[in-house]
């Protein structure tokens, strides 16, 4: 299944043209994976929109891509028991491989494009490690978010803002959760370096509830402020416990901001995606894709995600002029001059993410998340 829009006609005459195009091979193809909701949901619709002018752009323009015109080819999810067929047909017919999926899918599409090829590049990434059992770098994948890391890194430097120096802070983590801990694990080492005193307490799993003898430990010892590296679930917990205790503690969230937090007033959390959803500045590319397809974008903001995404890839494709994935590879950190919203982006390769992010500090006000302050982060670790 590839891009499709206008009348069945045109439809067909695309068609035509791309089987001829690849027959005589003057078009690269890009293989694209949707979000878990699929093609036709907001956000299916919302990243085949922005794919498809970016495709008419690039086809109409006189360089192409190193000469070439390209196609987006929207497949389904693969299954688990599919993956190595779909990866070997990915190797003859793609020159790359574009995923919108945020599952556990990604990672055993890591594991097997990572060392092998062709290239991949996530629209996210947060959840994903890029690197092997070694801690290397995997050659051929890539992402458009920083790790998970990041909100470590989000709030030591909003701390760093509105701490003194010797002001404690409590960190609460579910010790059975890895990713989870590595925050915790990376926030201490930030933490440190400031010079703030960091207490750590341990919870165990979902059933350990023992909130409040942590926080009460938390304040005799002098914290200040508690980090909780939680589920949204324990957070709504002790964010009740505590209240009901008469105390108004300065609460940080771990974890992405949810609609289930919405009642716990004043607790803070970081997210990086909140800054291109709420980006002004893509008014102007809704009103593009209306312009060239007359369908309206549901979700400006991913269909923003996906530009960014493909246009990366595009990048290293032209700069390579040739779909060898070693030579795109070693290209793709070196791109320049890709937007995500009003943001320039530059690049890494010793992550092959983003070198830095926006990332806006959240509160919870009146029942919403409410921005109050924006850091830039760079890297993260995995």
């Amino acid at each position: 299944m590839g891009l499709l829009y206008g009348n069945a006609q045109c439809n067909a005459e695309m068609h035509h043209e791309v089987k001829k195009g690849l027959e005589e091979g003057w078009i690269w193809t890009i293989a694209v994976l949707p979000p878990e909701e699929g093609w036709q949901s907001e956000e299916g619709q919302s990243i085949s929109l922005a794919l498809s002018v970016l495709e008419q752009e690039i086809n109409e323009s006189a360089a192409g891509i190193a000469g070439y015109d390209v196609f987006f080819e929207l497949e389904d999810i693969p299954s688990e028991e599919e993956l190595e067929v779909r990866q070997k047909a990915w190797q003859k017919n793609n020159v790359a491989v574009l995923s919108f999926v945020r599952g556990s899918l990604n990672n055993n599409l890591v594991s097997l494009l990572g060392e092998k090829g062709p290239v991949l590049l996530s629209a996210y990434g947060e959840n994903l490690s890029l690197r092997n059992e070694k801690g290397s770098i995997l050659p051929y994948v890539f992402a458009l978010d920083l790790p998970e890391t990041y909100r470590a890194e989000a709030l030591a430097a909003y701390g760093s803002h509105i701490f003194k120096t010797d002001n404690g802070v409590a960190q609460i983590t579910d010790r059975l959760d890895d990713g989870l801990s590595a925050r915790s694990d990376r926030f201490s080492t930030l933490a440190a370096k400031h010079g703030w005193p960091v207490y750590n307490f341990w919870k165990s799993g979902a059933g350990d509830n023992s909130f409040k003898t942590i926080y009460q430990e938390g304040i005799q010892s002098g914290a200040n402020c508690f980090i909780l590296w939680l589920d949204s679930l324990a957070m709504t917990n002790i964010y009740q416990s505590q209240r009901e205790d008469g105390l108004s503690l300065s609460l940080w969230y771990g974890g992405e901001p949810n609609p289930a937090l919405r009642n716990c007033e004043g607790i803070i959390a970081v997210s990086q995606e909140y800054s291109l959803e709420s980006d002004l500045s893509l008014a102007a590319f809704e009103r593009k894709i209306w312009t060239i397809t007359r369908k309206n974008v549901p979700d400006r903001a991913l269909a923003g995600r996906a530009w960014s995404a493909a246009s990366w890839l595009l990048q290293g494709l032209h700069r390579a002029k040739t779909p060898d994935p070693d030579i795109v590879a070693a290209l793709m950190p070196a791109i320049e001059g890709v937007s995500l919203g009003k943001k320039v982006l530059k690049f890494s390769d010793q992550t092959h993410r983003p070198e830095e992010r926006e990332v806006s500090i959240l509160q919870v006000k009146k029942g919403r998340f409410e921005p109050i302050a924006t850091v830039n982060v760079r890297g993260g670790e995995e």
